[in-house]
């Protein structure tokens, strides 16, 4: 999840921004913002951290190739990604950084419920400095890439998505109301505190906005599935023999909310409009309640990530 401010207006008066995907091209950690130990990691530094954790022979040679990150992040220069080799063949994508256990705690839930869809977890480390948290790599770009550069049709990029929800419907699991309730009013508890709203938002919604939705809650036929908490065509991969992984795990999770994906395809994937519906998941538009709840977590997430 990343942040470009673009204005959109939405229902109960409420703006939003997008979120969009911005790298540094540059590769480099931009300096004003990065801790002071972070700073100095070179690939040498990581490779005795990667030795250190018993993660590499003690003589062994590894190269790396740092990922470039998104500068809006407020953990830019706090948590970095790199493509690890040995020798020509890339072994694993490495992050580093700090307090990384529960993005591996996620990383391995949604891996051991889909794992056909899912990039293998290799290991979660931690040094004196740094927690090192590796999967498997996937050779393969990402379905927006490959719709952009011309490589896959649109509609093939909807039949993919399709495909990858079908196998994430897959871990579906019957509830009841009241766990369905229960993780509803935890929403709800991270909407009212997060800085975003004022008191007199926070009255808005408290009062009318988060009754609204939880009354459509309430009505609907509970169930829970796993979703990567960002379900757009950028995180989905796809490699030369028709393979797919869907990554980005920062927020995966069981939720009864899994329309949340739909929604956020339809959003966030820089694709025609044609190829922004996913049968898979139904042919009417959310209703009014869904896409306030996913308008809300949108802001709630954004707030989070980028500030």
């Amino acid at each position: 999840l990343t942040c470009r401010l673009k204005s959109t207006q939405w229902p109960f008066g409420l703006q939003f921004s997008d979120m969009d995907q911005s790298e540094n091209s540059s590769g480099r950690i931009a300096q004003n913002v990065v801790d002071d130990p972070l700073r100095s990691l070179s690939p040498d530094s990581i490779a005795i951290e990667l030795r250190e954790a018993d993660l590499v022979e003690r003589t062994g040679k590894v190269h790396l190739e740092m990922v470039p990150g998104n500068p809006d992040r407020q953990d830019f220069g706090r948590r970095v990604s790199f493509r690890v080799y040995r020798g020509k063949k890339p072994t694993c994508f490495l992050t580093l950084g700090r307090n990384l256990g529960d993005l591996w705690r996620r990383t391995k839930g949604f891996a051991d419920a889909c794992p056909d869809i899912a990039c293998k977890p290799l290991f979660h480390r931690k040094t004196r400095r740094w927690d090192l948290v590796g999967v498997e790599y996937f050779d393969g770009p990402d379905l927006e890439t490959q719709v952009t550069d011309g490589r896959l049709p649109q509609r093939a990029a909807v039949e993919i998505g399709d495909q990858v929800i079908s196998r994430l419907e897959e871990s579906r699991k019957s509830s009841n109301i009241e766990s369905a309730a229960r993780e509803f009013d935890q929403f709800s508890e991270r909407v009212i505190s997060s800085p975003i709203f004022d008191g007199l938002d926070q009255g808005f919604l408290r009062d009318i906005v988060l009754p609204f939705i939880r009354s459509g809650v309430m009505q609907e036929p509970h169930a829970t599935r796993w979703s990567n908490g960002d379900f757009v065509a950028r995180n989905i991969l796809l490699d030369s023999r028709g393979n797919v992984r869907l990554i980005d795990h920062e927020f995966a999770s069981r939720t009864h909310f899994s329309f949340d994906d739909r929604w956020r395809w339809k959003m966030f994937s820089r694709l025609d409009s044609e190829a922004r519906d996913l049968a898979s998941v139904g042919s009417q538009p959310a209703g009014p309640w869904e896409e306030a709840y996913s308008i809300l977590r949108h802001l709630v997430l954004s707030q989070q990530i980028n500030g």
